[in-house]
């Protein structure tokens, strides 16, 4: 039911039958998540960055609050407000490996290429999974037009997973791009 009146823009029904789910459901950490969403689709951030932090209560595996904002601003093209929110997740969390991969790839979205490349190594330096961070790493070199070194690390992440299409597809890309006629 909250589904249909999601679609049907009928969000003040959509959180009324939400918050009665709530009542029901209060370990169920999907539903803060889509009241959150339903929030900020009316345009009341302070209470969908609320339900996205009940919601980080219920699940680690849920990215933080500030970092779901920014996405969600950067779909509605409102890129000042995206910053804003992308920055103070930065800010808040710099220990956290998750929010620094996830900055990097704003900041790489945002063609800010050597700001990603610093985020992206502080990223590594925290730990951070090999394959995620050499994806992001080879995106920025290709970024840089350092087309030999995206060829590298794109080769480096078929040899870790050889069916993933997204790292063969860039891998192909720096091979185009090479001044070396043999690779393309």
């Amino acid at each position: 039911q909250t589904d249909i009146f999601i679609n049907r823009q009928q969000l003040e029904q959509a959180r009324t039958t939400l918050l009665d789910l709530k009542k029901l459901l209060i370990n169920n950490g999907k539903i803060p998540i889509r009241l959150a969403q339903v929030e900020f689709d009316l345009g009341n951030i302070d209470a969908s960055l609320g339900y996205l932090e009940d919601a980080i209560t219920l699940s680690q595996n849920i990215r933080k609050p500030e970092v779901v904002l920014a996405d969600w601003f950067r779909r509605k093209g409102n890129f000042e407000e995206s910053k804003k929110w992308i920055t103070t997740a930065a800010e808040r969390y710099p220990e956290n490996v998750s929010v620094q991969i996830d900055y990097s790839r704003w900041l790489l979205q945002s063609e800010k290429i050597p700001e990603a490349r610093k985020v992206i190594g502080k990223a590594e330096q925290l730990g951070g999974d090999a394959y995620i961070v050499g994806y992001l790493k080879g995106q920025i070199a290709f970024a840089q037009r350092s087309y030999e070194m995206a060829e590298m690390h794109f080769d480096v992440l078929l040899k870790m997973k050889p069916s993933d299409a997204d790292a063969a597809n860039m891998l192909a890309l720096s091979l185009i791009e090479s001044t070396d006629p043999t690779k393309h």
